[in-house]
C-alpha cells in the first residue's frame, strides 16, 4: 500500500527533456498546468502552479529552497538558467537555506536572489493589482537585480522595494513609529 501511494503522488514528465524541480505539497484549490493537483506531486521545469481562493502550495527543492505560493497566485517554474520561478500573479514566499541557484524568482524585468550563500534568506514577493511588485526581505539579504541594464538594489532584513508597472525599482522607507 505504501508503494502504491508513493507512486500515485509522483508525476512523470511527458517530455524527457523536462527536469524534475522538486516536490509540491498542496491544500485546497491548486492546479498544475490547469489540472487539479493531488496533495503531493513532482514539479517539472515549465510547470505552471495556480492557486484558487482556498488553495496554498509549497514547493520544496533538493537545493535547500522552498517556495510557498499563497491563495489566488500563479507561478511558472521555468527551469531557466537565470531564474527558477516567475511570479505572474499573487504572492510567493521564498526561503533559501544556503546557496543562491535555486531560489531566484523573476518579478517583471528583475530577479530576486539571495546574496549570501552561508545564511538563511527569506523574502516575500507580491504582485499588486496595478502590475507592480512589492519585494520584502524578511531574513538575510537579497538582491533585486535588473535583467536589463537598470540599476538594482540590495535589501537587508526588514527592507522593501517596489518594482513599478514600468519596471522602475524604488527602495521603500522603513515605517517610523509615532511616539505614544
Amino acid at each position: 500500500l505504501l508503494l502504491a501511494t508513493a507512486a500515485h503522488s509522483q508525476a512523470v514528465s511527458p517530455d524527457p527533456q523536462r527536469q524534475s524541480l522538486g516536490s509540491l505539497n498542496s491544500v485546497g484549490e491548486v492546479f498544475v498546468n490547469e489540472s487539479r493537483a493531488p496533495s503531493e506531486l513532482t514539479i517539472f521545469s515549465g510547470d505552471v502552479v495556480r492557486t484558487g481562493e482556498t488553495g496554498t502550495a509549497i514547493l520544496t527543492t533538493s537545493g535547500n529552497s522552498s517556495f510557498q505560493i499563497s491563495h489566488q497566485s500563479q507561478v511558472v517554474f521555468t527551469g531557466d538558467p537565470y531564474y527558477f520561478a516567475e511570479l505572474k500573479l499573487g504572492t510567493i514566499f521564498v526561503k533559501s537555506l544556503g546557496g543562491t541557484g535555486g531560489a531566484v524568482v523573476r518579478a517583471g524585468n528583475f530577479v530576486v536572489v539571495p546574496t549570501n550563500r552561508n545564511e538563511q534568506t527569506t523574502a516575500t514577493i507580491e504582485r499588486m493589482a496595478d502590475g507592480s511588485f512589492l519585494v520584502t526581505c524578511l531574513a538575510g539579504n537579497v538582491g533585486v537585480i535588473s535583467r536589463r541594464e537598470a540599476p538594482g538594489l540590495f535589501l537587508q532584513a526588514g527592507q522593501s522595494a517596489r518594482i513599478s508597472p514600468k519596471n522602475e525599482l524604488v527602495a521603500l522607507e522603513k515605517p517610523t513609529l509615532a511616539p505614544i
